[in-house]
């Protein structure tokens, strides 16, 4: 989609899923997921309130109605990786990093980093950040989806905050639509980084998963592509603010099991729409076109 990577997808049969928020869902296997302590997630949580500090100091000079102030909506997704020994330096840490992005499912994939001076990653206040929002001239795609904020510790607690891609689509009002396939793309390539970086930490280690979508009010649940469009109508509108979603799992199962684990994750998403019953189908075959990327 608009240059990132996203196929043109096709109409799937409804199969609904259901998924519990507070609990993760059993995996492929049957295994069940034990609940994080509390204190486990409450640090995963201080973690995103501080990184959201620290960003709207960075956009606190920018004009009102500037696009790295994602004004319409944004998403923002934040991973720890449980019981495992931190990065010996934040320099090590960007390297695992680094590694970990080698992999590309889309054209600009989770934790970008670039290597023009401004855009940099940098350490500020212990952690490794970059902010890809600083108004700059000769700057391609300085729009909502292209000035992210990211940061991360070296004991292994990472965020990431961006705009919708739907909001810098030609054709389509900023603020009108989630597009049905962009989470599936979006948060399916960021649990596999997580799978991938995690495992320069640990063997396998767990990791706890949570993901903030915001601005979703009167936003319909639409398609970008247009041989789509007949699939969807006007009705899936979205009434709720925003919505988070949470749930853990193996760095293994989510590589191998991404499907399983991805859609009960959505579900809660989607059914803001209206009660949108997302398909497992669908989400089945957009899992396969975006593991078949690369870049």
């Amino acid at each position: 989609m608009q240059g990132h990577g996203s196929p043109v997808p096709v109409p799937v049969e409804i199969d609904a899923g259901q998924a519990d928020e507070q609990v993760a869902p059993e995996d492929a296997e049957g295994h069940e997921n034990p609940a994080r302590p509390v204190e486990r997630a409450d640090a995963l949580v201080e973690f995103e309130r501080v990184a959201l500090e620290r960003w709207n100091e960075l956009i606190r000079d920018l004009p009102a109605d500037d696009d790295a102030r994602m004004v319409l909506g944004r998403y923002e997704i934040s991973f720890e990786l449980l019981d495992v020994p931190a990065a010996a330096s934040a320099g090590e840490l960007r390297r695992r990093m680094a590694v970990a992005s080698q992999v590309k499912h889309t054209g600009w994939g989770p934790f970008v980093q670039l290597s023009r001076r401004e855009f940099e990653p940098r350490i500020v206040n212990g952690n490794v950040e970059a902010w890809l929002g600083e108004p700059v001239a000769d700057r391609m795609m300085r729009n909502s989806a292209h000035c992210d904020y990211w940061c991360a510790n070296p004991v292994g607690r990472f965020f990431l905050l961006r705009g919708y891609d739907e909001d810098a689509v030609n054709g389509f009002e900023p603020g009108s639509i989630i597009d049905i396939t962009m989470p599936i793309w979006r948060v399916g390539e960021a649990l596999l980084y997580a799978s991938r970086l995690s495992q320069s930490f640990a063997e396998n280690p767990r990791i706890s998963v949570r993901c903030h979508f915001r601005g979703l009010n009167n936003r319909r649940l639409g398609a970008v592509d247009q041989t789509r469009r007949f699939f969807m109508d006007d009705t899936r509108v979205c009434h709720d603010a925003e919505v988070e979603l949470s749930t853990s799992a193996s760095a293994a199962e989510m590589d191998d099991n991404l499907i399983e684990i991805l859609h009960p994750f959505l579900v809660p998403l989607y059914e803001r729409f209206n009660f949108f019953e997302l398909p497992m189908d669908l989400v089945r075959a957009e899992v396969g076109r975006m593991r078949a990327n690369r870049f």
